[in-house]
């Protein structure tokens, strides 16, 4: 239970019913991170961050109309998430050959404030250090990035922006990130990794910086490139010579 909550939130897990879900391995997990939080909440001594075991299923009032006639819940967000995995492969080619005159015309979201993860930082407001969340795993720079922005302009909650001056950098807003993980699948270069979060990033107003590029031309083809590393070839002329050696 959460601090500020005027109400309960129970988790109710029917072994009868995981044992019946296509998701290999989804109970395990599910205990597995209720095991996690508890140990977490313990080891810090947070009480708003209890869980309790009930011994049976509470009474529980709906104030929702459930309609059966509808898609399933289960099977919507699937769905949904199925079509979002399909959005980079769309919006990719149109974001990798942006030039400068268009970097403008790209919006990105403002930032959005998740409810789940304001309760969360109020619970960790008592703790004052740089304890790893592993149940919230969040971006960091694992490769070469090549400021393509597909993940700026796919984040959900805008916890991630381009800002542009004399060079370019990659921002986290650790304090919006939910952890998601869709900006390391949409990334074409695999420049993103996750890693746990920590208390005192999700206390952080101002921006982590991800990554620092500067623009420079391509020593094979010369054509104009945006990276953060040595880098002295575009990732085409990198990809055609990965070709030519295979």
């Amino acid at each position: 239970m959460l601090d500020g909550l005027s109400f309960p939130v129970h988790l109710i897990h029917s072994e009868k019913n995981c044992s019946t879900c296509p998701v290999t391995g989804g109970g395990d997990v599910y205990i597995d991170r209720l095991k996690e939080v508890r140990s977490f909440g313990d080891r810090l001594g947070l009480d708003c961050l209890s869980i309790k075991n009930v011994g049976k299923v509470p009474s529980l009032i709906s104030t929702r109309k459930v309609s059966h006639s509808g898609l399933g819940r289960r099977a919507f967000f699937r769905s949904m998430w199925g079509g979002a995995r399909k959005v980079p492969l769309m919006a990719l080619e149109s974001l990798l050959n942006t030039g400068p005159e268009q970097e403008q015309g790209i919006t990105e979201l403002p930032g959005l404030t998740v409810d789940r993860l304001e309760f969360l930082k109020r619970a960790l407001a008592p703790v004052n250090s740089d304890v790893q969340l592993t149940f919230l795993q969040q971006p960091f720079l694992q490769q070469t990035c090549h400021y393509c922005r597909a993940c700026v302009v796919l984040c959900p909650v805008g916890a991630l922006k381009c800002e542009v001056g004399d060079d370019y950098r990659l921002l986290l807003h650790q304090d919006l990130c939910t952890g998601c993980g869709l900006c390391t699948q949409v990334c074409y270069h695999q420049s993103l990794g996750l890693a746990p979060a920590t208390v005192a990033g999700m206390k952080k107003e101002e921006p982590l910086v991800l990554a620092l590029g500067r623009k420079k031309s391509c020593s094979t083809c010369g054509q104009e490139m945006i990276v953060s590393g040595p880098v002295e070839e575009c990732f085409i002329c990198q990809k055609k010579a990965l070709l030519d050696v295979n």
